[in-house]
């Protein structure tokens, strides 16, 4: 094998060394990565063991425990059980993450839809980095956001036209868009409408330049 898979495909291509450094390289690679998922796996174990012991305290008296016994601070201890919970929901898959990204994937605020993207990836053999499970974690966060502010606008600008309309001009709209397959192009004009009122607007607004021809 002369080249080895990472990431989305990329490959490091192992061509330009003699075959004995190149298998060399190739067994240090997999020292590296045993090592790394060892980590990880290590990282389920620490997690399981801070949720069982989380069960046995008051509210409030875990995290002194964490730092009096353990050493951990909190945000250390809720990272190693970020771990554990993504194990028992996605099992031995995870210990081919690396720890960090393990960590981050395990955070509750992080789509089920998000793990599955970064786990398919590891399924089919690719290595991913801590920097690309950071970046999808990021990129998906972020497009949550615009819907959930697509979605707020969306209620604003409804209840703003429906208080515009007459009953018997809402029972119009709501057949409308409820009974004809035309609700896409109906949004269309609407967004048509819309502008060409705001250029006539513009328009309007615009002083009117005169020009004098000179006195014949």
């Amino acid at each position: 094998m002369e080249r080895a898979t990472m990431t989305g495909g990329e490959q490091f291509d192992y061509g330009q060394f003699s075959p004995e450094v190149r298998d060399r390289l190739e067994e240090l690679a997999g020292v590296i990565l045993e090592g790394e998922k060892r980590l990880t796996c290590s990282g389920v174990v620490i997690g399981a063991a801070l949720i069982e012991a989380k069960q046995h305290f008051a509210h409030g008296m875990f995290l002194r425990w964490c730092r009096l016994v353990a050493g951990f601070e909190p945000r250390k201890a809720q990272l190693y059980m970020n771990v554990a919970h993504l194990f028992q929901c996605h099992g031995e898959d995870v210990c081919r993450l690396p720890l960090t990204a393990a960590q981050d994937l395990g955070a509750s605020s992080v789509s089920e839809d998000t793990v599955h993207e970064v786990l398919a990836r590891v399924r089919r053999g690719e290595r991913v980095t801590v920097e690309w499970v950071k970046q999808t974690i990021r990129r998906d966060k972020g497009g949550s956001v615009k819907m959930e502010t697509d979605q707020a606008q969306s209620v604003q600008i409804a209840a703003m036209i429906t208080e515009m309309l007459d009953v018997r001009h809402c029972r119009l709209l709501q057949a409308f868009l409820e009974e004809r397959p035309s609700a896409r192009q109906f949004m269309a004009d609407l967004a048509e409408r819309a502008a060409a009122k705001i250029r006539r607007s513009r328009a309007a607004r615009v002083t009117p330049v005169i020009l004098s021809l000179p006195a014949s």
